[in-house]
Order: structure tokens, then C-alpha cells, then sequence
């Protein structure tokens, strides 16, 4: 958990300061550690949390600089692979109450960044 939160800091704060392709450096780490944590913590609850707010910073890098579409996907790639896990595994009724939290979270995201995508309706290259 701590390198995870490590690069969500960083990312954050490279964010901030508008250095866009070290912050992407460091989203895309923290959305692979947050996919690996589930191995390590053995907590469902903090794993879907940090995946969660992983690709969010990694979807509003993507809006900041002009790639809505990508934001839209970052997310959208959460999302499902969350439904899958609620589609395919059998689980337990609080294991099913930590993936759907995680999913209405992904849900309202999305819904968030397919607006931004379709009032932009475009692609730049800034990053």
C-alpha cells in the first residue's frame, strides 16, 4: 500500500504543478499497484478503493490535457472488469457490497467523462 500511495501522491502533485507526462507515469503505476494489492492486503475494500481513485487521477490527467475519449475509456476498463467479478465469482454478501461500491463509483464516473467526452467530441495530442 505504501508505493501505491506513493505514486497516487506524486502523481497528484505532478499533476498540480501541469507536468502531465511524469503524473501519467506515475497514474498508470499506481493503477498496476492497486491491481496487485489484492494479492498483498488481502483487502478487497482498500484494493477496489485505491483502483478506483487511481484511474480517476489517471481519467482527469487525460480530460486536463485535452483526451476525453481516454479518460472515458480509463475508467469505462474499471468498470467492466469490476462487473465481471460481480458477474463471474461467487461471492459472499460483503464482498458483493465492496465491488458494487466500487462499481456505482466507476458508474458515476463514467457518466461524468462520457459528457465531458461528447461535449469535446474530440481527440487532442497534448500529452
Amino acid at each position: 500500500m505504501i508505493k501505491w500511495k506513493r505514486h497516487i501522491e506524486t502523481g497528484h502533485h505532478l499533476f498540480a504543478c501541469k507536468s502531465f507526462q511524469e503524473a501519467k507515469f506515475h497514474y498508470q503505476m499506481a493503477c498496476k499497484r492497486a491491481i496487485s494489492l489484492s494479492f498483498e492486503l488481502g483487502n478487497e475494500q482498500e484494493t477496489v478503493m485505491a483502483a478506483v481513485v487511481s484511474h480517476h487521477g489517471l481519467a482527469q490527467l487525460y480530460t486536463e490535457t485535452g483526451f476525453s475519449q481516454l479518460a472515458q475509456y480509463e475508467v469505462e476498463k474499471l468498470h467492466y472488469h469490476l462487473q465481471s467479478i460481480l458477474d463471474k465469482e461467487d461471492l459472499t454478501d460483503e464482498r458483493r457490497t465492496i465491488f458494487l461500491y466500487g462499481l456505482q463509483r466507476t458508474h458515476v464516473l463514467l457518466l461524468q467523462y462520457m459528457k465531458t467526452s461528447t461535449s469535446n467530441g474530440r481527440l487532442s495530442a497534448k500529452v
